[in-house]
């Protein structure tokens, strides 16, 4: 796609000191990086982009506290089911629901064939093109959930337990609830609707939460988070259809189908070799060492690290993605919005990743107990893969938004071979830690090639992006500091991670304030007011 450079004929965003240094820890991370997104979508509303169809009551002008305050709930609340859950269930509990959710989430993948994006990435027969979209998202999603009912004996003898089987059958239904809600979800993301986005998002998490938790607590085992995952898939598609009613899809129209799925190639390539990095890790685990205690372990280490990339990137994500669509031509306007987007997630994503990876072994120890001791070492690697994962997520929205998923696509699977090759051999020499530490070198590799391919695409130099990151890296160094000393001399307890957590907030914040000269909390206070009186 050719970009032009239309920056001449209208003003960036102007948001003062922010965009050269950003702000700190999580609450008013958030709300200065929304407050951005806000300003983003005012001047899409004032310019030549009429198509955006932001109006004021589906625009984050409006609500742009209220998707603030959601991330933030829904964060604590995931992360005090998982402490609770781990208590009540063993590691061989949560080994056989992570097979479950690699088979889900494979499942939902393949049959979601990029449609999503290319929808999004479509300016003309909007229409028609979800409508085509919808039916062959439920198509797939019926035959991926009949094969996965046949394959489940075979997939548990791979794995090494017929315990699987049930699980496994019972799991397409997850995978046919979710393509319930394609058409209205895709149109919330299309008009930019994202409190309605969060308000789904929040559901889901309410969901999981009580039910995991009430079978848990009544004995149910694995089956209580199994139980729970479909659970949250059918109150997703349940509120979808009472914020934009849908119903099942009719028709699909021949022409706009080709078009769709001719876009969506290339990011149904990546989003399968990404899936395959970030999943066949799990059964890699359960086969190798025939243990789903080690698996469970792992599946812990792996969710709590990714737990703040998760939440925050997937609604980085949903943003940006069709914020970068609009304006896909304005190559100044797409490169100063993604260095500043670049700049805001690493004020949040890097003092919490660098903040888990210190206070891992007096978490595990001291809150989830001795029996998921095995998940330190993993948890501290992964609390650093969620860092670069929350560092490459805005990278996707500009390579789908300027029209090179090929780009991507070619990146992973380069990536992904050294990766598959080694990943047997570091799992069985060094077991929880050898894949960990695998992973965690692919992803620093992967973080640096895509950085260089966005500053080829959007024309500014590596540096430029590097820099953006400085601040939020020297201010977390120095909080590493202090509280890792503060938890060797505490011990692991729970004590000792309220106490490390309480301390590390006001160095972080204050590390920012010294690095930027006082510049930040002037412009914080500024644009916080702003957004308030929005």
């Amino acid at each position: 796609m050719k970009l032009g450079n239309e920056a001449s004929e209208r003003p960036a965003p102007k948001i003062g000191y922010l965009a050269g240094s950003g702000g700190g820890g999580k609450k008013n991370g958030l709300s200065v990086f929304f407050g951005y997104i806000k300003e983003c979508e005012r001047e899409i509303r004032a310019t030549k982009y009429p198509e955006a169809h932001l109006n004021e009551g589906t625009s984050t002008v409006a609500h742009i506290r209220v998707v603030g305050i959601t991330l933030i709930i829904i964060l604590a609340v995931s992360q005090l089911a998982m402490i609770v859950l781990a208590r009540i269930l063993g590691p061989g509990d949560f080994g056989t629901y992570a097979v479950c959710v690699v088979f889900i989430n494979l499942l939902a993948t393949a049959s979601t064939f990029g449609l999503d994006s290319a929808v999004i990435h479509r300016q003309r027969d909007t229409d028609t093109a979800v409508e085509s979209a919808a039916a062959i998202r439920f198509i797939l999603s019926l035959i991926f959930a009949g094969l996965l009912f046949l394959a489940a004996p075979f997939i548990a003898r791979v794995v090494g337990t017929h315990v699987l089987v049930a699980p496994l059958q019972v799991s397409g239904i997850a995978v046919i609830a979710a393509a319930f809600g394609f058409d209205a979800s895709i149109r919330l993301l299309k008009d930019l609707q994202f409190k309605s986005v969060s308000l789904v998002r929040a559901t889901n998490t309410a969901v999981w939460t009580a039910t995991s938790l009430g079978l848990a607590y009544l004995g149910f085992r694995f089956w209580s988070l199994l139980a729970a995952y479909i659970a949250g898939q059918i109150a997703i598609a349940a509120v979808l259809w009472v914020i934009r009613p849908w119903k099942l899809p009719r028709k699909i129209d021949p022409g706009i189908a080709r078009e769709l799925l001719r876009y969506g190639v290339f990011p149904l390539g990546t989003g399968l070799l990404a899936f395959l990095v970030w999943n066949v890790d799990k059964l890699a685990v359960g086969a190798v060492l025939g243990s789903s205690a080690l698996l469970g372990a792992y599946y812990v280490a792996f969710s709590y690290g990714m737990i703040i990339p998760n939440l925050f990137t997937g609604v980085t994500s949903t943003v940006m993605f069709p914020t970068f669509s609009k304006i896909q031509t304005d190559l100044a306007g797409l490169r100063e919005r993604y260095l500043k987007t670049l700049k805001y997630i690493g004020y949040i994503s890097i003092p919490a990743g660098v903040g888990l990876a210190v206070v891992s072994r007096t978490f595990v120890l001291g809150v989830l107990g001795s029996a998921w001791s095995e998940a330190v070492i993993p948890l501290a690697m992964f609390a650093v893969v969620g860092i670069v994962s929350s560092l490459t997520s805005p990278a996707g929205s500009i390579f789908l938004a300027t029209g090179h998923p090929n780009r991507l696509f070619r990146q992973t699977l380069v990536m992904s071979v050294p990766y598959f090759v080694f990943l047997v051999p570091a799992i069985y020499y060094f077991k929880l830690v050898g894949v960990a530490g695998l992973f965690l070198l692919d992803s620093l590799g992967s973080l640096i090639w895509v950085l260089m391919m966005v500053a080829d695409i959007l024309q500014f130099s590596l540096l430029d992006e590097l820099k953006m990151l400085t601040v939020p890296a020297g201010a977390s160094a120095a909080m590493a500091a202090i509280t890792f000393a503060i938890g060797h001399f505490l011990g692991p307890s729970m004590l000792s991670v309220a106490i490390q957590v309480f301390i590390a907030i006001p160095v972080y914040f204050s590390c920012v304030v010294i690095m930027t000269e006082g510049k930040f909390v002037i412009e914080a206070k500024d644009l916080l007011a702003s957004a308030r009186r929005k």
